[in-house]
């Protein structure tokens, strides 16, 4: 394994057009990265989600898949 050095995450990285960012924890597993993530960006775009899809990067398809599997996780 190649080492990459260390990673100091001290203070959030500035934004450049003053952009909202979304905090985490070390040790966050990616699923719950994720989840934040897409409900961050998702209150963000006032629950636009074909705007959220856009801005994430992701088709609105699996927008809509990722949304259906957290439905389906709550009790």
């Amino acid at each position: 394994m190649k080492d990459i050095g260390s990673i100091s995450a001290v203070q959030p990285p500035v934004q450049p057009d003053g952009g909202a960012y979304v905090q985490l924890q070390v040790g966050t597993t990616l699923a719950a990265a994720e989840r934040m993530l897409i409900f961050a960006t998702l209150e963000m775009c006032h629950g636009n989600k074909t705007r959220a899809a856009s801005m994430l990067g992701v088709s609105l398809k699996t927008l809509y898949n990722r949304l259906n599997d957290y439905r389906s996780e709550s009790p």
